[in-house]
């Protein structure tokens, strides 16, 4: 959770899902607790008037857990690129290092998790291929 703006005796935090404005008043604001499972629940977040927003994010375990845990257990070597600013070239890279392990006899799956922009589809020349799902999961388009 961000302070993100302030005027006078109110605030905005944001979060990865909504924003909220808070009026504060006496109000001492400590950091966040650093575990993501403590969010609301933590002494930090006694008197916190962003507490109940915390208290509603906070997620359930995934009942796919220890089904996707076996399926990358299976997957020897993983590589994410990432960064914290868009337009840097990640999908490029990604794309490149894929094809150079490929050609070296790797190999190799590529998987775009941009869910508002995927561009890899459009760099590996798949756009508008059906995605094939089964019961071991998805069939490579390539």
């Amino acid at each position: 959770m961000n302070i993100i703006s302030t005027t006078g005796t109110s605030y905005s935090i944001s979060n990865s899902m909504s924003t909220q404005l808070c009026d504060i008043e006496d109000v001492e604001i400590e950091e966040c607790p650093p575990d993501t499972r403590d969010a609301g629940t933590a002494r930090v977040c006694e008197g916190c008037p962003g507490k109940e927003l915390c208290l509603s994010q906070v997620s359930k375990p995934d009942p796919d857990q220890q089904v996707i845990d076996t399926r990358l257990r299976a997957i020897k070597h993983k590589i994410l690129v990432l960064s914290g600013k868009g337009g840097v070239g990640k999908s490029s890279i990604a794309a490149m290092m894929s094809q150079i392990l490929a050609s070296d006899g790797h190999r190799v799956g590529l998987l775009d998790v941009d869910i508002c922009g995927p561009s890899i589809p459009l760099l590996m020349g798949v756009v508008n291929q059906p995605i094939l799902d089964s019961q071991w999961g998805w069939k490579p388009v390539v």
